[in-house]
């Protein structure tokens, strides 16, 4: 008796192969040809050789916009068509709309059959397609905005990072923490998944070459972001942090790279320590580590200004400093560590005046050109709103600089309580959707979370609002509104304060 043969399906999925190899190549192409030969990564339909690729490459997305197509793609076939897919990420903010017409469709059939695949239980999905399908629609929020991923997609890739985090590299491990990260979703056990997750960095800084530094600063800065550290795990991550960085510096491999990932690493960990009970003495070792790794950065600055290398010649030419920028980035991290030190309990200690003027300096060079102060819509009717309050251009101040530079306070407000006769200083800060998680009910990130518990350390009284709240109500209601929950009667007002 012979037996049927399974030809056609097979046939089928050999032409969707060659389909996915055909759009990656055309992809490649057409990116090719809209950026030119300097590189520069312009509109894709900006040029006439990017034209004569778009009617082909259309042709092609939309044969590959078919469910029955995809499903016929294996996992490591679907993780090559993501990656070459991400040369047409290219998104026009001012037409909201991908500058590749017919890219929108396939990239909801990609969400759907990327999230069947993280669901899967019989046979679980591939690291290699769970760490493709993160990295590329990472770049669809980036670009896109975080709406433009869907919260199914995102569960499920939480889901599926909690269930395998035991068996997947740093590297996947980074991608999926990125991924959601970049989308501003916090999983449905955060703090649970933050256990695991550290748990599987521990492991890997024990294997020779396993954990890169770079995974790590993603994994510790997503955490921190996402509010999935608690003081058990923040205090793990420090204590890996401390040994990372001394393993650095005894080794001598303390170079402008490796500061700089530390300092990312010591700036996430600093906001976890601000929205966590980590130990006071787990937080001074740190402390006193951190500074002498800024002490290190600055004899290093100082010897590439004495014997600059090729790279320092290179970043002098285009006026840029990569060093003089980790230098920011570190004196930040200081003092924000220095701050959550004094919000816990006071330091045994205090930091000589000549720590960190280098960093600061450099802190304050790039500051210029790295931040806008212009007042936004929103600024301009809280200060409307408190003019009508009688409240004096004295006594407020906008984008005030506090606790030593490490935040910004949107509108500061300087008020007497007559029932106390003291001043009371009051810290309005404005929420734009960037700062808020999308499934956190108006929750702040991390680093709001920590910039308001810390200046609540520090005397002010915190008054966090949503800037779309400032735009839809009037002046007058606004203005009646504020000036209630300034002064603490929050059921007085129905403002969409986050207290």
């Amino acid at each position: 008796m012979i037996q049927p043969q399974p030809q056609p399906r097979a046939s089928a999925a050999s032409r969707v192969a060659v389909l996915v190899q055909n759009v990656v190549d055309l992809a490649a192409q057409h990116a090719s040809a809209a950026t030119g030969s300097g590189g520069s990564a312009a509109p894709i339909k900006g040029t006439s050789a990017a034209a004569a690729h778009l009617p082909v490459l259309r042709s092609s997305l939309a044969a590959l916009a078919d469910p029955s197509v995809l499903a016929l793609a294996t996992d490591c076939l679907l993780a090559e068509l993501l990656q070459g897919l991400q040369a047409l990420l290219v998104f026009d903010r001012a037409v909201q709309q991908w500058a590749v017409p017919g890219l929108d469709p396939l990239l909801s059939l990609l969400q759907q059959s990327c999230q069947e695949r993280l669901c899967r239980i019989a046979l679980p999905c591939d690291a290699v397609i769970a760490g493709a399908a993160a990295c590329f629609f990472a770049r669809v929020a980036l670009r896109a905005g975080a709406a433009a991923v869907g919260d199914g997609l995102l569960a499920a890739a939480a889901g599926y990072l909690h269930g395998h985090c035991r068996l997947l590299s740093g590297e996947v491990t980074a991608k999926l923490m990125l991924l959601l990260e970049a989308a501003r979703y916090q999983p449905l056990l955060p703090i649970a998944l933050g256990h695991r997750v550290v748990e599987r960095v521990l492991h890997l800084s024990r294997e020779q070459g396993e954990l890169q530094l770079s995974h790590f600063a993603d994994v510790v800065e997503a955490l921190a972001q996402l509010r999935c550290l608690d003081a058990v795990s923040a205090t793990l991550a420090i204590h890996l942090a401390v040994g990372t960085a001394r393993k650095l510096e005894e080794g001598q491999r303390l170079a402008v790279a490796q500061l700089s990932q530390l300092a990312r690493i010591m700036q996430s960990l600093s906001i976890a320590a601000a929205t966590t009970t980590v130990e006071p003495a787990t937080l001074l070792a740190a402390t006193a580590a951190w500074h002498l790794l800024v002490v290190r950065a600055e004899s290093l600055a100082q010897g590439q200004a004495a014997a600059p290398t090729s790279e320092g010649q290179e970043a002098a030419a285009t006026g840029a400093s990569p060093l003089g920028l980790v230098l920011s980035r570190m004196w930040s991290a200081s003092r924000l560590l220095m701050a959550s030190v004094k919000a816990g309990a006071p330091p045994c200690f205090t930091l000589p005046d000549s720590l960190g003027l280098a960093s600061r300096a450099a802190f304050l060079d790039q500051e210029p050109r790295t931040s806008s102060m212009g007042l936004t819509s929103a600024q301009r009717r809280v200060l409307g709103a408190l003019f009508r309050l009688n409240v004096s251009a004295s006594d407020m101040a906008t984008n005030l600089d506090a606790l030593d530079s490490v935040f910004t306070i949107s509108v500061a407000v300087c008020v007497r309580v007559t029932s106390t006769g003291q001043h009371q200083r009051i810290a309005i800060l404005i929420r734009e959707p960037r700062h808020l998680l999308r499934n956190g009910g108006g929750a702040p990130l991390g680093a709001q979370l920590a910039q308001e518990r810390l200046l609540e350390s520090a005397g002010w009284r915190v008054v966090p609002l949503e800037a779309q709240s400032c735009l839809c109500l009037p002046v007058s209601q606004l203005s009646d509104e504020l000036g209630a929950i300034m002064m603490g009667d929050a059921q007085a007002s129905s403002l969409q304060f986050l207290a």
